[in-house]
């Protein structure tokens, strides 16, 4: 799953389904905490692993890379109730 969402955030553009300003999200679910920071590194690897995918990296957080295509990979506890803090309003 990790090389899909590269894949999808890195190599294809998105500009045309975005209005102006608006950035794209590309979710990656993971069904426990753990596996959610495993499937982190694994993206986070890609990006790093390759000069071409490295560049494009803007910004990274603790659950989020932010990409120069305009898009953001975001990895999420798929649980809901056990991290109520990224699905606040549910």
């Amino acid at each position: 799953m990790a090389v899909l969402t590269a894949y999808l955030a890195a190599c294809i553009d998105h500009r045309h389904a975005l209005g102006p300003g608006e950035r794209g999200k590309v979710p990656l679910l993971a069904a426990s905490t753990l596996q959610a920071d495993q499937a982190f590194s694994f993206v986070s690897g890609i990006f790093s692993a390759s000069r071409n995918l490295s560049d494009l990296v803007e910004t990274s957080t603790s659950d989020t890379l932010s990409l120069a295509t305009g898009v953001d990979i975001e990895i999420r506890n798929g649980n809901i109730f056990y991290d109520k803090k990224a699905y606040k309003g549910i």
